[in-house]
């Protein structure tokens, strides 16, 4: 999976196209390691969009764009797959998108592979707007791993900017925690 981040991310430094790693990959690199079977990217996409696609035929990268719709807003994808390995390459179109990959960090994995990734706030800010049950399981094991780097305020304060709530989060957490012990 790593040779396969490594191509994709290796076209976009050379094409000078901005990214972050999100995802379960961004999770496990956080938090403890999931089991992924794919790799998210949220990237600022060249206009017109047929640039993009034309870097990728250009470096034989097989992908099909999906398209956002008033049914699926989500859209503007492409599914890319290098070496049997799914990529996401999603669009950031909205500006808390645009603001996670002009925050992305740069990181080093396996002692040897720099990428970008998106924050850790960020990251908790971009599972919180998901909101799917799978995004706030992650946010709960974040927050766990990550009890020295975050200070609640100061997640609290970040979470401001994207106009997202804690508090119902960080109650249904002790709800949860005090009935199954998981933290």
């Amino acid at each position: 999976m790593i040779q396969s981040l490594k191509k994709i991310t290796n076209i976009f430094e050379k094409e000078k196209i901005r990214y972050c790693l999100i995802g379960g990959l961004a999770v496990s690199f956080y938090a403890e390691p999931r089991s992924t079977f794919d790799i998210d990217i949220l990237a600022l996409w060249p206009e017109p969009r047929e640039i993009f696609f034309d870097i990728l035929e250009r470096n034989s990268i097989k992908f099909n764009y999906i398209k956002s719709s008033l049914a699926d807003p989500v859209g503007d994808i492409i599914k890319a797959v290098i070496d049997n390995v799914i990529i996401d390459i999603i669009m950031a179109r909205f500006p808390h998108e645009i603001d996670f990959v002009n925050n992305a960090i740069e990181v080093t994995i396996e002692e040897k592979e720099k990428f970008k990734i998106i924050s850790l706030y960020d990251l908790i800010a971009q599972k919180l707007l998901a909101g799917g049950p799978k995004d706030l399981f992650d946010v709960a094991m974040l927050l766990k791993y990550n009890q020295k780097n975050i200070t609640l305020d100061s997640l609290k304060l970040h979470l401001q900017k994207y106009k997202i709530n804690l508090e119902p989060f960080l109650k249904f957490i002790s709800i949860y925690e005090k009935d199954k012990g998981l933290f």
